[in-house]
């Protein structure tokens, strides 16, 4: 895009966007920690699509000593998922597994998670929605079957501005 004399790169974008993925990686940890009693060490976590935020959060919880899972959609990022030490779980796959995580970390903005899967999770879980709206879990039902949710698509921006004010 050419326009008064500027050339806008993607790259630029891109970059920015990859380095917010470590603020919301972080935060979504905080929330992790804040919202259970147990530790994320020895956890089982899900992390719902791999994305950049996907990348990163997967890559944290697992230096904390967390078993970490990650669905995707694309045999590309299945591979990359199991290369990366982490379990793989294909989207089509997802309902057999639903009832093992004790963290759920949502980053696809997009209702994947109807009544019939929450059924399937463990009434222990924390759930943590990082995608925007409409997020990918029916919230209603989910707080009616008693899912501990924890509302965070905007983490980035909270984390960071909490950060700067406390210095």
């Amino acid at each position: 895009m050419v326009k008064r004399g500027w050339r806008l790169y993607e790259l630029l974008r891109t970059c920015v966007s990859i380095a917010n993925a470590i603020p919301t990686a972080e935060g979504a940890i905080q929330y992790a920690m804040q919202n259970s009693e147990i530790t994320l060490h020895n956890s089982k976590c899900l992390v719902l699509g791999f994305g950049r935020c996907g990348k990163i959060l997967a890559h944290k919880l697992q230096a904390l000593g967390a078993k970490v899972s990650v669905e995707a959609r694309s045999t590309k990022d299945l591979a990359y998922i199991s290369t990366y030490g982490y379990r793989p779980i294909p989207l089509d796959d997802l309902a057999h597994y639903l009832n093992e995580f004790d963290f759920i970390f949502n980053t696809i903005p997009v209702r994947l998670l109807t009544s019939s899967l929450i059924d399937l999770f463990s009434p222990e879980v924390v759930y943590i929605e990082l995608a925007s709206t409409p997020g990918g879990i029916d919230v209603d039902y989910a707080e009616q079957k008693g899912i501990s949710y924890v509302p965070a698509p905007s983490l980035p921006r909270v984390y960071v501005r909490h950060k700067i004010k406390s210095l």
